[in-house]
């Protein structure tokens, strides 16, 4: 009986980091929430990947 719930919780952890492999989240200062696919980006540009459509956004940098 140990034996099949530790299967089973092994089998429930790894479905768990399976998962999360594949969503990213990306929080917006003006509230928006993005999930997706982090594709990349540079100090200026991010790219992000929603329901198979590439989205760009430029980064604003701020001054100090």
């Amino acid at each position: 009986m140990k034996r099949v719930i530790r299967s089973l919780a092994a089998v429930a952890l790894g479905l768990f980091f399976v998962g999360a492999a594949f969503a990213d989240t990306l929080e917006l200062k003006d509230g928006r929430v993005l999930k997706g696919k982090y594709l990349g980006g540079t100090q200026a540009v991010l790219r992000f990947e929603i329901n198979n459509e590439v989205q760009t956004l430029t980064l604003r940098r701020l001054s100090r």
